[in-house]
């Protein structure tokens, strides 16, 4: 039998709920966490499904949304400013408004807080 960790996950299933961050793919996050690829497609579709996985995952996906929020709010800032200067470069605003359209905090954005913080870089 597994040992439970104290969130009452296995191991593997802690594993597995790190993995399946990296690509929202649970069959490859399954495989990653040492399940058979065989199984691994019902496997992931049975963690899925359970309240300890679910309670998990958004665990670990709020300090990443809160990231891309408080981001999101420094993109608005620098666009505000860019408005309040009185002569907004309009190239840089559409630039910001694309960039604030992309930021969504659905959890299989292609957006990360890294590609968000080097566009605030380079403005």
């Amino acid at each position: 039998m597994q040992k439970k960790k104290r969130n009452g996950l296995s191991a593997k299933q802690e594993q597995f709920c790190q993995e399946y961050l990296v690509d929202y793919n649970g069959t490859q996050a399954a495989i990653r966490a040492g399940y058979s690829t065989k199984t691994a497609n019902e496997q992931a579709a049975r963690m899925l499904a359970k309240v300890s996985i679910s309670e998990r995952l958004a665990e670990l996906r709020k300090p990443i949304i809160d990231t891309l929020e408080a981001n999101r709010e420094k993109i608005i800032q620098v666009a505000l400013n860019e408005v309040l200067k009185g002569k907004p470069n309009t190239a840089v605003l559409n630039k910001l408004l694309d960039k604030l359209a992309a930021t969504k905090t659905d959890s299989k954005s292609e957006v990360t807080v890294k590609n968000i913080e080097d566009f605030l870089d380079e403005l």
